[in-house]
């Protein structure tokens, strides 16, 4: 009996899934403006719904629902990515020092250790330009 319940609760899932798919794609692009970022919160969306579906009972109203729980999911996102903070180490232009030089590299010259002090350097400050509670990791 348990067995051809949870056989039920899937299928009703999978039509679900079916139903709203293409919308709440289209609902999280709206939100970030990135196909495969929206997937990805699709994704998460669908995978929270289910978790939660053997106990949801407001079946008529699973659209409130979906809308709900990819919103969150979006919200989420957004947050994270305005958390992160990005640095480019590397300059920008024809004098750009890419570290995967400097590795394995058997003896160096005076202007590849220039170049190494200056990415040093750049490492160093934006370091010291995190918030302290990023900085700490690295010291």
């Amino acid at each position: 009996m348990w067995e051809a319940n949870t056989l039920n609760v899937d299928r009703e899932f999978e039509a679900l899934v079916v139903r709203n798919q293409d919308w709440l794609l289209r609902f999280a692009k709206g939100f970030v403006r990135d196909h495969q970022v929206a997937e990805d919160i699709v994704q998460e969306t669908l995978l929270r719904a289910f978790r939660a579906y053997s106990g949801y009972e407001d079946r008529g109203r699973e659209r409130h629902w979906l809308i709900a729980l990819a919103r969150h999911v979006a919200l989420n996102h957004l947050n994270e990515r305005s958390r992160r903070c990005e640095v480019n180490l590397y300059g920008s232009g024809e004098d750009t020092v890419n570290p995967e030089d400097f590795i394995l590299s058997p003896a160096l010259s005076a202007e590849e250790i220039a170049l190494a002090d200056e990415l040093t350097r750049r490492v160093l400050e934006a370091i010291r330009n995190l918030p302290d509670g990023q900085r700490t990791t690295f010291y």
